[in-house]
């Protein structure tokens, strides 16, 4: 499992919420410091991921770039959270 993968999925899932209700999503400071993790480990390792994920793994890095940030508007925030989503699904369903 690589760096990414494992921190899209493992580091992540207490945190969040069920898929499909982002919408409920609290955003608390546990899980804005991880996905700010996240955010540096796609930036370091994202480009290590087989080239047909490379579009996976821009989205990871520039939808874990806004929720990890206090200042993001709430609606901004559960925008990027689905997309980041869509984006792990992809990564963990072709390296998991």
């Amino acid at each position: 499992m690589t760096d990414v993968n494992r921190f899209a999925t493992v580091a992540l899932r207490p945190l969040l919420g069920p898929k499909g209700q982002e919408d409920r999503q609290h955003f608390e400071d546990a899980l804005t410091g991880r996905l700010a993790e996240v955010h540096g480990i796609a930036r370091e390792f994202g480009g290590r991921l087989p080239g047909s994920l490379s579009g996976a793994a821009e989205t990871l890095e520039t939808t874990t770039a806004g929720p990890s940030r206090n200042d993001v508007p709430r609606e901004r925030r559960v925008a990027l959270l689905k997309r980041y989503r869509a984006a792990a699904d992809q990564i963990v369903a072709d390296c998991g």
